[in-house]
Order: structure tokens, then C-alpha cells, then sequence
């Protein structure tokens, strides 16, 4: 039972409920308590307990009720959850229209802000999973195709569904990819099940004892970026991008002389 129950919170919280809030409407669920009730039964400080049970309401997950005894709180229908990912998803088409009449605001003052250092090195850092997904998010605005020296698969970085939805959208875009990788890898066509991705996707291979690919290194624009994805502990998801031309261009110079090389 105790298992099951850590099973739906990671579903509620997947659904979009803090851990306070996935264990409150659980707790609610199984039965009316009084906030003072719902703080014990939970381990919630009480104080948090009034904060929360307001969140829930909001979102018509809850209801305060009176009986002779006081107020309490009640558990609403489960299937309440839909409503909220429907306001939710009106949510975000809301922020997607904002985004899509910010964007050319933006672009200009970032664009205007290039030409005022005159070309100059521009590198910006990034962390954990969220930091590497803008990075392969910002590769699908590329004008040219790019070029990967590839190393572990893409999923170790952004786990499965987000790889595949990448990956998608980067045949959906028709973006040219051409990839560097070593024999003994787990080959990036071996490794995805997106319709027509080979026919943006061209590898070749290269042995481990003549350049052993450490890190995803990709060329595109006037941009490389460098991932790395492997290892554990607070450093092993760090990505780096690079833009100058002259540099992408150099590294682009070096690609090709491998990809001459490679089988």
C-alpha cells in the first residue's frame, strides 16, 4: 500500500502538484480532516497546511466545508485533475502567443546588441538536464545543417521522450546533420525510433585509438557547443556554447578533415 501510495504522489507531482500539495490531497482523499488533522496525518507544519489547502482550492481539488464540530476540509472529485491540466494548457498557448509576438522585440535587441561588440567571443554556460535542453533547443534554429562529433546518446542528457521529441523536430525542420563517431559507440541510428530520421542524419566512423570523442561536440552558424552529459555527481551535466565565426569556421575545418578520414 505504501508503495502505491509513493506511486500516485509521483504521479500527482508529475501532474503538477508539489510534494506538500501530492500529500495533502492524498491524505484528503482517504477521508474530511480539520487542518489540524490534515498537519498530523502528513507531517506538513500547520502553517504550511492553510497555505496549501488555499492552492488546492484554487484549483477546485478541495473544499472547505463546516460541520458542528468546525471547518474542515473535503477531498473533490479526482477527476477535477483534467480541469486543471486544461487551464494549464490554456496557460501555455497563452505564453505561446506572448512568446511568438515578443520574440522579434527581442531578437532585435539581442541582434543589435552582436553588432555593437562588433563579432566579438559571446559564451554562455549552462547546467543540469534543463541547461542542455535550451542548448539542443537553440541548435533547431540553425540555418545551415550541423555537425555533431557524437559521444553517449542523447537520451542520457535529456532522458527518452524529450530525445525522440528532439529528434523529431529536427526532421520535421529538415535540418541536415552530418556525425562523427567512434566504432564501439551505441550509434545514434541504432538508437531512435523517429520516422525518417536517417535521412537527415549521415554518420561516419572513426576508430577510438585515432581520436577518442570525449564530449557531443556540435558546429552550427557561427556557434559550437560542447556537452557533457556522462559521469555523476554536481558537474557531470554541463554545457558550454561558443559563438564567433572565425572559431565555428576553424572547427568546421577540423571536422571536415576527419569526416575525409572516416568509413
Amino acid at each position: 500500500m505504501l508503495n502505491s501510495k509513493n506511486s500516485v504522489s509521483i504521479n500527482l507531482r508529475q501532474l503538477g502538484l508539489h510534494a506538500d500539495e501530492a500529500k495533502i490531497y492524498l491524505a484528503l482523499l482517504e477521508k474530511p480532516m480539520t487542518h489540524l488533522e490534515v498537519a498530523r496525518a502528513t507531517g506538513v507544519n500547520r502553517t504550511t497546511v492553510y497555505r496549501v489547502a488555499d492552492a488546492l482550492e484554487s484549483r477546485s481539488l478541495i473544499t472547505r466545508k463546516q460541520r458542528d464540530d468546525g471547518k474542515f476540509l473535503a477531498a473533490n472529485d479526482p477527476a477535477n485533475l483534467e480541469v486543471m491540466l486544461a487551464t494549464e494548457e490554456e496557460k501555455i498557448k497563452l505564453q505561446q502567443q506572448i512568446f511568438k509576438s515578443t520574440l522579434p522585440t527581442l531578437s532585435e535587441i539581442f541582434q543589435n546588441k552582436e553588432v555593437a561588440t562588433g563579432g566579438l567571443f559571446s559564451i554562455n554556460t549552462y547546467e543540469g538536464a534543463a541547461g542542455l535542453k535550451q542548448m539542443l533547443w537553440n541548435e533547431l534554429k540553425t540555418e545551415g545543417e550541423i555537425l555533431v562529433w557524437s559521444n553517449e546518446s542523447l537520451d542520457l542528457a535529456a532522458g527518452r521522450r524529450w530525445a525522440e521529441k528532439f529528434r523529431a523536430e529536427l526532421t520535421a525542420r529538415n535540418i541536415p546533420q552530418r556525425g562523427l563517431e567512434n566504432y564501439d559507440d551505441v550509434h545514434v541510428l541504432d538508437h531512435t525510433a523517429v520516422k525518417d530520421y536517417e535521412k537527415i542524419y549521415k554518420p561516419r566512423f572513426l576508430p577510438r585509438d585515432l581520436i577518442d570523442i570525449k564530449q557531443e561536440i556540435t558546429i552550427h552558424d557561427d556557434t559550437v557547443s560542447i556537452y557533457n552529459w556522462g559521469g555523476e555527481g554536481k558537474n557531470s551535466r554541463v554545457g558550454l556554447e561558443i559563438h564567433n565565426q572565425q572559431f565555428a569556421d576553424f572547427q568546421r575545418a577540423i571536422f571536415e578533415s576527419y569526416w575525409k578520414i572516416a568509413k
